[in-house]
């Protein structure tokens, strides 16, 4: 965003959490709208096979992770942990909406078992808050950008290979403007460093 204010100085961005489906849905119907979206073997947003007007495009691969406080004795004491593992823990996960059923962390991992879910959070500072705070642990990616400049969480690598992709979302309607062109090409950017 900072990086579009800078060639774009005067425009406005409005920026949404929602869920993968939820985002779907409004680059859909709106053609100056970009969605990020992360999907894991398994999980699959549906309507974006039948939507004819949103573009995908992967913008880089990654593995799912444990993060947990750098204090947590996990962090000191593991250097991989199971899926197993990680649901008899106190869970916590960001879910914008508040619909589990579509909260990927929470289906990836349903699949192992019951998840022991402590918090459940919408806002994704307070949900980095409680995990900085050592009130429990969580599913991610070990690439993340939001989480980049938060050294109080460590990540532990899972010993099932769990690939993510992060993908980005457009409606082929919006293509031709140079701002939504420009924006695109700053995402991809930021994801490559």
């Amino acid at each position: 965003i900072e990086r579009m204010h800078q060639v774009f100085p005067n425009i406005t961005i409005l920026y949404y959490e929602q869920n993968g489906p939820d985002t779907v849905q409004r680059v859909a119907e709106n053609p100056h709208a970009i969605g990020l979206f992360i999907t894991a073997p398994g999980y699959c947003l549906p309507n974006i096979a039948h939507n004819n007007h949103v573009i995908t495009k992967t913008l880089y691969n990654t593995y799912c992770t444990a993060l947990v406080s750098k204090d947590n004795s996990l962090a000191k004491q593991c250097k991989t942990l199971s899926l197993k593992s990680l649901l008899k823990e106190d869970l916590i996960l960001y879910d914008p909406v508040g619909n589990l059923n579509q909260n990927l962390a929470f289906q990836v991992l349903s699949l192992f078992g019951e998840p022991n879910i402590r918090y459940c959070c919408s806002n994704l500072s307070a949900f980095y808050a409680l995990l900085e705070k050592g009130n429990g642990i969580s599913l991610g990616v070990e690439k993340n950008r939001s989480r980049q400049h938060r050294k109080e969480i460590a990540t532990i690598p899972l010993r099932e290979k769990i690939k993510i992709d992060i993908n980005i979302i457009y409606n082929e309607k919006s293509i031709s403007s140079p701002v939504i062109q420009c924006f695109i090409e700053k995402l991809e950017e930021s994801y490559l460093e």
